[in-house]
């Protein structure tokens, strides 16, 4: 195999939650959003969202989400679309469930419905912006995967969302080797790592060139 060839074949791979990125016709953002509460909505009001859902305990990574985009006649790009966040799946919900809650609670967000979750950085919401939430479930982890139409919108998702992540208490060792898969001591050393990222320590002696 050719080095380029290689090169090509590591970016496929290290690309968390590649997919194909193709959008429907344009919509403004309201009418999208309307479209939206009437598919996934009750008509009464706010669906009964599950305890904790919005609360930065259920999230147990965050990572950036790219898409594979044509950038000539034969040549592919690999571009930042959004963000993947894995949450413990709330008790007595599918991951069904919980998509179409999150595309309602989008919705409502973006119309201004009154009594709506509020969470400070929601990444499930960026205003004025057209998102597109999906769920998929494996290996005991729901991954919300939340895309967005453009670049700028795909990175205030991804800060939104590691923003929202950052205000949790940092997670056991058993927490942390359930969702990357390691084994227990280097499970150990990345809740260390953690919380010193968490503690600003780590940003404190690359200040100061230690």
């Amino acid at each position: 195999m050719k080095a380029r060839d290689c090169m090509g074949a590591l970016a496929l791979l290290s690309c968390t939650g590649c997919f194909v990125h193709v959008w429907p016709e344009s919509r403004d953002p309201t009418s999208y959003a309307q479209e939206k509460e009437r598919e996934t909505c009750p008509a009464t009001g706010p669906p009964d969202y599950p305890p904790g859902l919005f609360d930065p305990q259920v999230v147990r990574a965050v990572d950036p989400l790219y898409a594979t985009v044509q950038s000539g006649r034969s040549d592919q790009a690999i571009n930042l679309v959004g963000v993947t966040l894995r949450l413990r799946l709330p008790a007595r919900e599918t991951s069904e469930d919980v998509e179409g809650l999150l595309t309602c609670h989008y919705a409502r967000r973006e119309l201004g419905r009154d009594g709506e979750p509020a969470p400070e950085n929601d990444p499930y919401w960026v205003p004025g912006r057209r998102l597109r939430i999906s769920t998929e479930f494996g290996g005991g982890v729901l991954r919300v995967l939340v895309k967005a139409e453009d670049l700028e919108t795909a990175k205030e998702l991804l800060r939104r969302a590691t923003a929202f992540e950052q205000t949790r208490e940092p997670l056991p060792p058993n927490e942390l080797r359930k969702i990357v898969g390691l084994p227990r001591p280097c499970a150990r050393l990345a809740m260390f790592l953690q919380a010193a990222v968490q503690s600003g320590s780590c940003k404190a002696q690359a200040t100061r060139g230690e």
